[in-house]
Order: C-alpha cells, then sequence, then structure tokens
C-alpha cells in the first residue's frame, strides 16, 4: 500500500511516470550492492537552532528563521564509507581529495529544499562543530563546484572566509552562492568541499536543492526505502529528480 500512495502522490507532483500498481521493477537501474545497502538517515542533528540542522555541510540564509527551516526539509540525509565509495565520485571531486586520507574525510549527500526568497549560503558550521560549541577559525578554505552533468550551479568557486559559532549562531554573513544559482527556480545539484585546518579533516558533500514538490517527493520515497538502492530506482523514474547527478545510485 505505502508504495501504492507514494507512486500517486509522485504522479500528482511529478507526473505520470511509474506504474498503476507503484512497481519500479521494469526500470530499475543495475546499482553495484555497495551502493544499494548504504544506509540512510545515518548522520545527527546538530544541537545550534533548535537542532534544524544534520551535522554536515548545508546551504540556508544567514537568518534560517526567515526560511522557517525544519529538519523535515532534508528529507534523507547520507554519510558515505568513503573506503567503499572514493571509486565512484567524479574526477572533479577525485582530483582534489586524491592524497587525503579515507579516515580524515566525510562523505555526504544532503537534499534540502531550496530557498527562492532568501540570499543562499553554504552553513559549513554545523559538520565544524557538530556539538554546536563556540568555535571560531579565520582561514577556513571551501570549493563549491558543478557537477559533472544534470542541473547544477552556472560556475566553480574556491573561497577562504571567516567561520565561527558564537551563541549557538552560525556567523558571519559569507560563503554565498547566491549568484552561481540558476535564475530559474528549479531544482539543482552541486557539490561542495571544506577542510578543518585545526583537525585536519575534511567534508565532501554532494548537495541537491529542491523545489517544495521534487523535496516532497523525495520525502515520500525515503520513508519507502529500505536502503539507498531503493531511494535510486524511484528517483530514476522521476522526471525532475532523474536530471539531478548523483555517484551512488
Amino acid at each position: 500500500m505505502r508504495f501504492f500512495l507514494l507512486g500517486i502522490l509522485c504522479v500528482l507532483v511529478n507526473g505520470p511516470v511509474i506504474s498503476s500498481d507503484g512497481s519500479a521493477s521494469q526500470q530499475s537501474i543495475d546499482v553495484k550492492s555497495a551502493k544499494r545497502l548504504e544506509p540512510i538517515n545515518n548522520v545527527g542533528k546538530n544541537p545550534n537552532y533548535r537542532s534544524y540542522f544534520p551535522q554536515a555541510p548545508v546551504v540556508h540564509a544567514y537568518d534560517p528563521s526567515l526560511f522557517g527551516a525544519d529538519l523535515k526539509d532534508f528529507p534523507v540525509i547520507v554519510k558515505f564509507k568513503v573506503d567503499t565509495m572514493r571509486q565512484y565520485l567524479p574526477d572533479e571531486i577525485a582530483k582534489v581529495i586524491h592524497d587525503k586520507n579515507d579516515d580524515n574525510m566525510d562523505l555526504y549527500w544532503v537534499p534540502q529544499i531550496r530557498d527562492t526568497n532568501n540570499p543562499n549560503l553554504m552553513r559549513y558550521h554545523y559538520w565544524l562543530s557538530p556539538n554546536g560549541s563556540t568555535w571560531h577559525r579565520g582561514d577556513v578554505w571551501s570549493r563549491v563546484s558543478k557537477t559533472p552533468s544534470g542541473l547544477t550551479l552556472k560556475g566553480n568557486r574556491d573561497s577562504i572566509q571567516e567561520v565561527n559559532v558564537h551563541d549557538n549562531v552560525s556567523s558571519p554573513d559569507n560563503y554565498s552562492i547566491q549568484d552561481l544559482l540558476p535564475d530559474e527556480p528549479q531544482s539543482l545539484a552541486f557539490w561542495s568541499f571544506v577542510k578543518n585546518s585545526a583537525t585536519n579533516r575534511h567534508a565532501v558533500t554532494l548537495h541537491w536543492l529542491l523545489t517544495w514538490s521534487d523535496n516532497a517527493c523525495l520525502a515520500k520515497i525515503a520513508d519507502s526505502a529500505k536502503n539507498l538502492g531503493d531511494i535510486g530506482d524511484w528517483v530514476s523514474l522521476l522526471p525532475t529528480l532523474s536530471k539531478l547527478y548523483h555517484f551512488a545510485f
């Protein structure tokens, strides 16, 4: 029944792309077992901002309350095993991390709603200070880059900017990617890479910024999925989500 209801929802949101019984078997994509069984929603919450955000890099306005952010805006969050997934990363990312040790790197997939009313900023704070404590660093290097295919950013950018956490607030008002986003209010995907020089740790994140309808559909898929392979099978059938790049399905 849940798959039938999921099929109805995504038909209403994205168009008639699956069979009437909700089955994805005829068009499911072939992915390797290591990818299919990757666990989902295995990332904890950062205690700041009422625990709205995961302990991973995300995107939001300087004042997230302008958007009414809530963890439900993140339909699924995945932290991958770097040693098994490194081989599937695109060349652009592989070049950046080729000399980085697996034990010093975190690899995420973070889909969320795209805010089309406020400036979009990279917020690395929830990964840099996962327990939400005061954190200050003036030389945090990061990169945002286009995906090799699908709907993505207009260009790439490297930055070295200040990052600090104080009074349970992520500051300052910087790391904007607003000018890199497509003008059309569509869903898109892009990569971010950030280095914590204090700990010599790195985070690589595939971000999906989604329309409200795409986010709702992905949330329903994630609720019904047992693993990442299930999500990949469903996403491959949907006209908008299937246009977004992903390395893991």
